[in-house]
């Protein structure tokens, strides 16, 4: 059984987008530092598409990571093959598209990436729950003047 169902994963996905830090910090001392720093949302839109049963163009791929030169996006796109996240494949419904098919390397690397996240934003909402109400409803609070407005 899964740690999150479909509909936490896609909630999870949008916090993530935000979490690029977190990411760096762990990855600052490889040497592929470059490489996540510019394809880091690229992998998260191909994990996310493959959730809808959808895939990227390469084309799409390469939009998606934001260099001025088409070239220096591609080539973040191949490395990502080449680093075993995604494979490539001529689409089934046009000849002339070529989809980037992630491959259970991505997969795993996303979905420990979530599983992260999603644990981090569940801790922090268990211990704002488990402190109570918040200050400005706190009785100690209640005897505080009015800020006039």
């Amino acid at each position: 059984m899964e740690k999150y169902n479909l509909e936490q994963k896609r909630a999870i996905l949008a916090y993530e987008e935000n979490s690029f830090g977190r990411l760096m910090f762990r990855v600052r001392k490889e040497k592929d530092i470059n490489f996540y720093r510019n394809a880091y949302r690229l992998l998260l839109e191909i994990y996310s598409r493959n959730l809808e049963g959808e895939y990227l163009s390469k084309t799409e791929a390469c939009e998606l990571i934001s260099l001025s030169h088409r070239n220096a996006a591609q080539k973040y796109v191949n490395e990502a093959k080449e680093k075993g996240f995604v494979e490539f494949r001529r689409s089934r419904t046009d000849r002339r598209r070529i989809d980037v098919i992630p491959k259970q390397q991505l997969l795993d690397f996303v979905e420990y990436e979530l599983e992260q996240t999603g644990d981090m934003i569940r801790n922090a909402f268990g211990t704002i729950l488990e402190a109570g109400s918040m200050p400005k409803d706190n009785a100690a609070f209640s005897g505080a003047k009015k800020i006039p407005t």
